[in-house]
């Protein structure tokens, strides 16, 4: 009986050591508290400009990816040897009417050698993104710059 109390006794001390460091204290008063809510900032959240959807007008961007998409069929033979020029080489104007006139010299190896690099995607484009307005979509002889120019608004294609 003596050898339980022991334990007994040790128990109890073991639990009131324990239980001494959950006791709660009172925290000194903040030395940096202010009479003043600090406020709290406002953010505005402004719309993701890549979160367009298909009623968002067409970018010079999209008309170029659309008029790839719409020629590539008069490229005869196998597509994947059909190479564009890059956005940044190719020709996207918005015209007077507010459709865009694109011009994208294309690389066709389904032709012989000589006439590989002598073709281009030319379109006329506007509306948006779900339902494009095409006014005309082709393939062409590449031209100068100069000529390119004259094409943007054509007569009889504004309007």
């Amino acid at each position: 009986m003596k050898y339980t109390r022991i334990l007994l006794a040790g128990a109890l001390s073991a639990a009131a050591l324990l239980l001494t460091g959950c006791v709660p204290t009172t925290a000194p008063p903040d030395a940096t508290e202010s009479a003043e809510p600090v406020p709290i900032p406002t953010i505005t959240v402004t719309p993701d400009p890549s979160a367009r959807t298909a009623d968002s007008p067409l970018e010079p961007i999209d008309a170029y990816a659309l008029c790839k998409a719409q020629t590539i069929g008069f490229y005869v033979g196998d597509p994947g040897l059909v190479t564009f020029a890059d956005f940044a080489s190719s020709m996207v104007v918005l015209r007077d009417d507010g459709k865009h006139f694109v011009y994208v010299e294309a690389s066709d190896g389904n032709r012989e050698p000589a006439l590989v690099d002598v073709g281009a995607s030319n379109c006329i484009v506007g509306g948006v993104i779900g339902a494009p307005e095409w006014t005309l979509f082709g393939s062409m002889v590449r031209v100068s710059e100069a000529e390119l120019e004259g094409m943007v608004n054509m007569p009889g294609e504004t309007g």
